[in-house]
């Protein structure tokens, strides 16, 4: 009776130690990457011709691996290559981009498990509105980030559940997306530490009480 009473409450305590993950966001790529874990990356080159641009229409998609690009339905859609018109796409000029002239940008995830727990992109706004750009994701988050101009940023977010699409809108200005990075599963290593830790506390009680 008294071991039941005395590991009860290390056992709730441990339950209670382990955190829910909220969504978490990231402006540089690098520690999105080093959070994230194991990563998949897409970008764009090689799909259009040299010093050109593939156009898929308004409302147009394009499906690359396991995820689905499209457009709004008043939006076209286009990847373009890095030798196009560099000046327009700014810093997306040195790297094929995913690009919409204006509008609403979708990306459809339809990786394996139902969707992605972490989803980063470099992207930037061809001109720039000055208007901020809302990023919405499928569990209802919405995110409200600064307009970059030519000069890009990076976005990044890992949720405490799958993530299947992500949208981005703009003030009527045209949005390119440069590398698109998801994870199908991100590791936690602080609630798996908490865990271990609880479980030895619970072994060292019953050694000290059966002593």
């Amino acid at each position: 009776m008294k071991l039941r009473h005395v590991i009860l409450p290390v056992v709730l305590f441990v339950a209670a130690a382990i955190p829910s993950l909220a969504d978490s966001t990231y402006a540089d790529e690098g520690t999105f990457l080093a959070a994230a874990g194991s990563v998949v990356s897409q970008n764009f080159a090689g799909i259009a011709p040299a010093g050109s641009f593939v156009g898929y229409g308004l409302g147009g998609s394009v499906t690359l691996g396991s995820v689905t690009y499209s457009a709004g339905s008043a939006s076209n859609l286009y990847i373009v290559d890095a030798g196009y018109n560099p000046a327009l796409f700014g810093f997306m000029g040195a790297v094929a981009s995913l690009s919409v002239d204006y509008g609403t940008f979708n990306i459809a995830s339809s990786t394996v498990g139902g969707g992605a727990e972490a989803i980063g992109f470099t992207f930037n706004t061809i001109g720039g509105s000055g208007q901020p750009l809302t990023i919405t994701l499928s569990n209802g988050d919405t995110f409200t980030v600064a307009d970059p101009g030519n000069a890009g940023a990076f976005f990044g977010v890992i949720t405490s559940s799958p993530v299947t699409w992500i949208s981005l809108s703009d003030q009527g200005v045209g949005i390119d997306i440069g590398q698109f990075d998801y994870a199908v599963s991100v590791p936690e290593p602080s609630c798996m530490t908490l865990l271990v830790a609880g479980l030895m506390g619970i072994a060292a009680l019953r050694r000290k009480i059966s002593a």
